[in-house]
C-alpha cells in the first residue's frame, strides 16, 4: 500500500540520519588513521647565571615592587601547620654581598619532566650542641626570592611514529630534514622539512615561531604571558587567610604559594584531506612539513619543593621549603593518513542509520496507527499454513490447465507458432516491439519452458512455469505427496503437527495401480469372483491405464459438478452390462463389508463403488483413472458411453446466464474458469447415437426441472 506520508517520515528520517553520522564522521576524522607521536625533550633554563651588574639591577628592580616593599601585607596562615609571617626580600648573590643572599645555582631546579624555578622560601634550622647533643631550632626566616621573570628555559625535541606501511618516521626541532626509516632493512631516507615549532596563545593566535634547526627559547615572562598567569596577582582558588592581623583574609599572593604550568606539544604531519575537515587545521599556506604546536596552560595549586641541607657532622641540618613556578613538558598531538578502511565503515555506519530509519518507520506504522495498522500487518506478514498453501496451490494449479487448455494447439501442449501469435496480440499496440524481437523472445521462453525438447509445452511444464515463485513450489508439493519418498531424520523430527497430519492422511488413502503392481500387491482395488481373477483384471486395467496414460492425457481439473454428471450417466449404463463384460458379477472388496467376505452386490452399489463422484477419499489422479477405467469398459459393453457418441452438453453460466454449447470430435464441458475435454479412442468406432443432457430451470415451477436422459433405453 502507498502511503505519502509515511514515505515523507521515512525520507525525513533517513536524510536526518544520514547528515547526523556524516556530521560526525567528518567531525571525528573518522577517514583518517590517526597515531600519536612519542617524543623526546632535552630542555634547561636560561639566564640564570647572572654577571654582579645584571645581578645589582635586578635587585635594585625587584625593591620597587609592592611585596618587597610591604611584605607583611601578604603574610598567610593556613589554620594548620603552614605560615608565612615577618617576610623579606632576599637579593641575588653578589661579589660584594655581606647579608643573607641567593645564589645563582639556587635560583632552579631541573626535574624529570621540567623546571622549578622558586619565588619564595622559608629555612627552619635545627642546630646540635657537639657536647651535650641537645637539640635548637632557630625562628623560621622566611624570604621572596628575586630575579624569575628574567630567567626563561631552552629546549630541543624530537618525535618519532610508526606510519601506516610499518616505517619509523622521525623529526626534531634540531634537524634541518626529517627522515623515515625501513624496520626490516634498517635503511634510512629523507622524508621531507625537518620540524617547525609555533607558539600559539589561548586564543590560538600565533606567538613565536622556530624553524627547523633552531633551539627553542622561552623567555619566563613570555611563558606567563601565554599562560595566562600573574605570579603577582591574588589567588583565591588555595582557602582562606585563617591568620587573625591578616590583611588579606579571602585569597593568596601567587608567588608565595606558586603554581603549576604546562606547555603542551602537539605534534601533526599535513593533514591529507584538509580542505573537507570541521576540526582544526594544521596546514600553513607556507609549510608542508611536520609542525609542532607550543600551547600554555596553567593551575591554580600549590608548587613546592622541600629541600634538607646538612650543616655540620652532628646532624644539624637546615629545611628550605620552597614555592615557586613548576614548568612541565606534556607531548600531544597526532599523525594522520587516509585510510580507506575507515571509509567503507564510515558509509557501512551511515547505511546502518538510513536503514535504522526505515526500521522505525515500519515499527511505527504497524503499531500506531490503529486500523490502518493492523492492514499493514496483514501485508508486512503473511501466516502459512502448510495444509491451506497445499490446498490453495493445488486449486492454481487446477486453473493453470484451464489456461493451459485454452492456448493447446496440439494433441499433446502448446506450440511455438501459438505462442507467437499470443504474443503478437499482447505487443499489438507496443510501438517499440518489431515481429523479430517477439518471435526471439518466444523462441527464448519456449527453449526454456520446453524442458524435454519435444517441441511443444505439455500441461507439467506450463503448470512448472506458471508456478514459479510460489512459497510452495510445484518440486515442494510433489515431495511431500510422494509417500514412497524416505523422510530424513531431521525433516521427520522438525517437520511439525501440520505435515504430519498430511503424512498420516496420504498414509492412510489406497495406493494407485501403479503403486499396487510395482510392490507386487495381489490384492487389487476390488475383488472378483468367476471366470476373471483379480490378477487378471489388475492387469487389464493396468494395460488400460498405460494406454490413457501416453494417449488420453485427461486433465485434473474437471468441473466437479459436469463429472458427477459424466460419471452418473456411465454408471446407468454399466449396470447391467459391466457383468457380461467380465462373465462373472462384481463382489466387494475385502473388508468394505463384513469380515472380509467377498460378497455379491447389487448393480447400484457397484456403480456407487466404481463411480469416482462417490469415491472422495480418493486422490483427485486416482478418481480420475478409475473413472477413465470404467468408461473404457463401458465401451466395450453394448451400451454407449457418452465417449462413444457425439455429445452436445450445454450448461447455464450462472454469472452471464448464457447458453454454451460445444459438440464435434470432442466432449467438451465448459464453466466460467473450467474447461473439460475427454478425447474419444482413436481404435474405438463410436456408434451413431446422441446423448443429451440438459439442465434447465422450469419457468412455471420455479423449481429445477427432471434430468431426461437417452442412454441404452434408460
Amino acid at each position: 500500500m502507498e502511503n505519502n506520508r509515511l514515505a515523507l517520515l521515512f525520507y525525513a528520517l533517513a536524510l536526518g540520519a544520514f547528515f547526523f553520522v556524516s556530521f560526525n564522521f567528518m567531525k571525528s576524522e573518522g577517514y583518517l588513521i590517526q597515531k600519536t607521536p612519542q617524543n623526546n625533550i632535552q630542555f634547561w633554563p636560561t639566564n640564570w647565571d647572572v654577571d654582579d651588574a645584571i645581578a645589582s639591577r635586578i635587585n635594585e628592580a625587584s625593591n620597587q615592587s609592592d611585596y618587597c616593599k610591604r611584605p607583611e601585607r601578604y603574610e598567610y596562615w593556613d589554620g594548620y601547620s603552614w605560615a608565612a609571617k615577618d617576610m623579606k626580600c632576599m637579593d641575588i648573590c653578589t661579589s660584594d654581598s655581606t647579608n643573607d643572599c641567593l645564589e645563582n645555582s639556587e635560583r632552579w631546579f631541573k626535574e624529570d619532566s621540567g623546571v622549578f624555578f622558586p619565588t619564595y622560601f622559608f629555612d627552619k634550622v635545627t642546630i646540635r650542641d657537639d657536647s651535650t647533643h641537645e637539640r635548637r631550632k632557630s625562628p623560621q626566616l622566611s624570604y621572596f626570592l628575586k630575579g624569575i621573570e628574567d630567567m626563561g628555559i631552552g629546549f630541543d625535541h624530537q618525535y618519532s611514529v610508526i606510519n601506516p606501511q610499518g616505517e619509523l618516521e622521525e623529526g626534531g626541532s634540531n634537524l634541518k630534514e626529517s627522515t623515515v626509516t625501513n624496520q626490516e632493512t634498517q635503511q634510512v631516507q629523507s622524508h621531507g622539512k625537518g620540524l617547525r615549532t609555533i607558539l600559539k596563545d589561548s586564543s590560538g593566535n600565533v606567538i613565536q615561531e622556530w624553524e627547523p634547526g633552531e633551539v627553542v627559547n622561552l623567555k619566563f615572562a613570555t611563558i606567563l604571558e601565554a599562560g595566562g598567569v600573574n605570579i603577582d596577582k591574588l589567588d583565591k582558588n588555595l582557602g582562606e587567610n585563617k591568620l587573625e592581623t591578616a590583611e588579606i583574609t579571602d585569597a593568596i599572593l601567587t608567588r608565595l604559594s606558586g603554581t603549576e604550568i604546562d606547555i603542551h606539544m602537539s605534534y601533526h604531519n599535513p593533514k591529507p584531506l584538509s580542505s573537507f575537515s570541521l576540526t582544526e587545521n594544521y596546514n600553513s599556506a607556507d609549510w608542508d612539513g611536520p609542525v609542532a604546536y607550543l600551547t600554555i596552560r596553567s593551575r591554580s595549586a600549590w608548587a613546592s619543593k622541600p629541600q634538607i641541607q646538612i650543616l655540620d657532622k652532628i646532624g644539624s641540618q637546615r629545611l628550605r621549603y620552597y614555592h615557586g613556578i613548576r614548568i612541565r613538558f606534556v607531548p600531544a598531538g597526532s599523525f594522520a593518513w587516509v585510510s580507506i578502511d575507515h571509509i567503507l565503515s564510515g558509509l557501512t555506519s551511515v547505511l546502518v542509520f538510513v536503514g535504522l530509519a526505515k526500521k522505525i518507520v515500519i515499527f511505527f506504522s504497524l503499531h500506531f496507527l490503529g486500523p490502518l495498522s493492523d492492514m499493514y500487518k496483514g501485508f508486512a506478514f503473511q501466516r502459512a499454513n502448510l495444509n491451506k498453501e497445499v490446498c490453495a496451490l493445488a486449486s492454481r494449479l487446477a486453473s493453470h490447465t484451464t489456461a493451459f487448455k485454452e492456448l493447446s494447439d496440439v494433441p499433446d501442449g502448446i506450440s511455438m507458432e501459438r505462442l507467437e501469435r499470443r504474443f503478437k496480440r499482447v505487443f499489438k499496440h507496443s510501438q517499440d516491439l518489431g515481429g523479430n524481437e517477439i518471435r526471439n523472445f518466444v523462441t527464448f521462453m519456449f527453449g526454456v519452458l520446453d524442458t524435454q525438447g519435444n517441441g511443444q509445452i505439455d500441461v507439467e511444464e506450463f503448470t512448472k512455469a506458471c508456478s514459479h515463485g510460489e512459497p510452495l513450489n510445484f518440486k515442494s508439493l510433489v515431495a511431500l505427496l510422494d509417500t514412497d519418498r524416505k523422510r530424513k531424520f531431521l525433516e521427520a523430527i522438525f517437520s511439525g503437527p501440520p505435515l504430519l497430519k498430511v503424512d498420516a492422511a496420504l498414509e492412510q488413502m489406497e495406493p494407485d495401480l501403479e503403486s499396487a503392481k510395482s510392490n507386487n500387491d495381489s490384492s487389487p482395488p476390488s475383488s472378483y469372483s468367476g471366470q476373471a481373477n483379480s490378477e487378471d483384471l489388475v492387469k487389464q486395467l493396468g494395460d488400460l491405464e498405460r494406454y490413457l496414460k501416453e494417449e488420453i492425457p485427461i486433465l485434473k481439473n474437471e468441473d466437479a459438478v459436469l463429472r458427477s454428471e459424466v460419471a452418473k450417466l456411465h454408471g446407468q449404463c454399466q449396470i447391467t452390462k459391466l457383468p457380461n463384460l467380465l462373465g462373472t458379477h462384481l463382489s466387494l472388496p475385502a473388508g468394505k463389508h463384513g469380515n472380509g467376505i467377498h460378497k455379491p452386490v447389487d448393480p447400484p452399489l457397484t456403480k456407487a463403488w466404481l463411480t469416482s463422484s462417490s469415491r472422495p477419499d480418493l486422490p483427485v489422479e486416482q478418481q480420475i483413472r478409475l473413472d477413465a477405467s470404467v468408461s473404457q469398459i463401458a465401451k466395450e459393453s453394448t451400451c454407449p458411453s457418452p465417449l462413444q457418441s457425439h455429445a452436445s452438453i450445454t450448461r447455464k453460466s450462472p454469472a452471464a446466464g448464457a447458453q454454451k454449447p460445444v459438440s464435434g470430435d470432442k466432449d467438451i464441458a465448459s464453466t466460467d474458469n473450467v474447461r473439460v475435454d475427454l478425447k474419444v479412442l482413436d481404435n474405438h468406432t463410436p456408434r451413431p447415437q446422441n446423448l443429451t443432457v440438459e439442465k434447465r430451470d422450469d419457468p412455471t415451477q420455479g423449481k429445477p426441472a427432471q434430468r431426461s436422459r437417452d442412454c441404452c433405453g434408460i
